[in-house]
């Protein structure tokens, strides 16, 4: 299939994923600027997201537990952005748990997205970067074209997923080569079918780019960074834990976000407190079987002995 065939198949949407109705028309509602009451009712039209809302506001995540009872509370309290990308966060959830392809790794797909998406939310803090659930969506998102290939053109991509397997090439450039598009573009034009904001759009699009446009705006610049640092950390976890992923991980975190080393460590010592927080939030089972890999690589990391590795090999 042609990248032009792609395009099309996302313009047309046929049987795409879809976002929740209800996001749908906040994110409306949102463009239009319409007040924090009129948003919270729309909200409550639809009583198992104001549920479930509820439940995510309420818990360790925010801090307010116990104290809000309503939607119309939650608003102005956390503002419509945050509240926002709460439901956007739900749908994006949902949208991963439909997914059932013969011969396809969505656990896998789901661990790393997942992963990756607290793992964003915990840099953004360390960047300052305000809206921390605009981060923990960016990265959830971040692969959503390899799931639009998987649903719709998996007998395409297995040539890609095998391909991978063999060279050991990165995956993005093999998908260029034999689909004549990546997964994040694919991702970008499925995002902008969504009508979501540019800041989401954008780090989807990019986060596998080496270098980002000059006029890219601060905050898409940013927030891409800061999914990009996100999504190679939490390769730094998957088995064989290996020197070379641990200084990659240092030498993009230090030249896209200028985190020092001493701040490296608290965020690798960080990322497993973070995916059960976010896990628990917003009533998810957090992936057992990531968790458990990230237990094996923190005693590897010990063996490699991580302060000796960024010392030897001192950013220039």
């Amino acid at each position: 299939m042609a990248k032009k065939d792609y395009t099309r198949m996302i313009e047309e949407a046929r049987g795409l994923p879809a976002l929740a109705s209800v996001i749908e028309a906040v994110m409306a509602a949102v463009i239009e600027e319409t007040s924090a009451a009129e948003i919270a009712k729309i909200i409550e039209k639809d009583s198992s997201v104001t549920a479930r809302i509820l439940k995510v506001i309420n818990s360790a995540f925010y801090g307010l537990s116990g104290h809000v009872s309503t939607v119309s509370q939650a608003v102005p309290l956390l503002g419509i952005q945050v509240v926002k990308n709460i439901v956007l966060t739900f749908s994006v959830l949902d949208i991963f748990s439909e997914n059932k392809t013969p011969g396809f790794d969505f656990q896998k797909l789901w661990e790393h997205s997942f992963a990756t998406a607290a793992a964003s939310r915990l840099i953004a803090r360390h960047v300052r970067y305000e809206d921390g659930e605009e981060a923990l969506v960016a990265g959830l998102l971040h692969d959503i074209g390899i799931l639009v290939f998987a649903r719709h053109a998996f007998e395409d991509y297995r040539e890609v997923l095998s391909a991978r397997e063999t060279t050991q090439r990165p995956l993005v450039e093999i998908e260029q080569e034999i689909l004549g598009i990546t997964h994040a573009e694919t991702g970008a034009l499925l995002a902008e079918k969504w009508k979501l904001p540019d800041v989401l759009v954008v780090p989807i699009r990019y986060h596998h780019h080496e270098t980002l446009p000059e006029d890219m705006h601060r905050q898409a610049k940013l927030l891409t960074n800061i999914v990009h640092v996100a999504d190679v950390m939490c390769r730094v976890f998957q088995p064989p834990v290996s020197e070379e992923q641990i200084l990659l991980f240092r030498e993009q975190a230090q030249s896209r976000l200028g985190l020092s080393d001493e701040v490296l460590a608290d965020i690798l010592k960080g990322v497993m407190h973070e995916m059960e927080l976010v896990a628990e939030s917003f009533m998810v089972r957090p992936p057992r079987s990531y968790v458990e890999i990230l237990e094996q690589a923190h005693l590897e990391l010990g063996r490699l002995n991580l302060s000796y590795l960024m010392q030897k090999q001192p950013v220039q």
